[in-house]
């Protein structure tokens, strides 16, 4: 009995320690890991707003850089709105400092695609982590936008596009136009996520 019981106590300890090795991509990411994923993001997205705006102040409301401006702003909403479900801190809008003005709209549109490009990168690293079902739906919707927003560019930069703010334009941006919507997903998924991390003792 003693020997069984010895035995079963090795078992325990020997689970354990692999436990203890297991890759952190394997675990729930914690609370400050969440914040720091949080933050690099709208840190990102203030940049991004910050360029298109500038670039809009250069080279007048054109396409796709009218439309998208928009976008940024709801991505903006939909990572704080995570803050807010998470308790943490709204980073200081500081994007302006990052805002590079070219000399051409074709070169404008070159930096939009390498914005979006690094932007998707990002929502990539992240989503191959352990998420919360919230962050992950969020991060998951974002990075689609992201995807449209990039398609868009790629297509000015052959020439491929509308102009003004109206409903012209080719098929594809008004598709994207039409998916690029819905970026915080369900309330009710947000407000359970709110519920179940008070019962984990999150503050609030």
């Amino acid at each position: 009995m003693r020997k069984i019981f010895s035995t079963t106590i090795l078992s325990g300890i020997l689970l354990a320690s692999i436990a203890s090795l297991a890759p952190v991509s394997a675990l729930e990411a914690s609370d400050a890991e969440l914040e720091k994923m949080f933050t690099v993001l709208i840190n990102d997205e203030y940049k991004a707003q910050a360029e298109y705006e500038a670039l809009i102040d250069e080279f007048g409301a054109v396409n796709p850089f009218a439309r998208i401006v928009k976008a940024e702003a709801r991505h903006i909403d939909a990572l704080e709105t995570l803050f807010d479900v998470y308790d943490f801190d709204i980073p200081e809008d500081n994007g302006e400092k990052y805002a590079v003005v070219p000399n051409s709209l074709e070169e404008a549109y070159a930096i939009g695609v390498e914005a979006e490009v690094a932007n998707i990168k990002l929502y990539e690293d992240y989503l191959k982590l352990d998420l919360p079902e919230d962050v992950k739906r969020v991060f998951t919707n974002l990075m689609k936008a992201s995807e449209n927003h990039l398609r868009a560019f790629e297509n000015a930069v052959v020439g491929n596009i509308g102009t003004g703010n109206g409903s012209r334009g080719n098929a594809e941006m008004r598709q994207t136009r039409t998916e690029d919507c819905d970026l915080t997903g369900e309330a009710q998924v947000l407000n359970e996520s709110r519920q179940m991390n008070q019962r984990k003792g999150r503050n609030f």
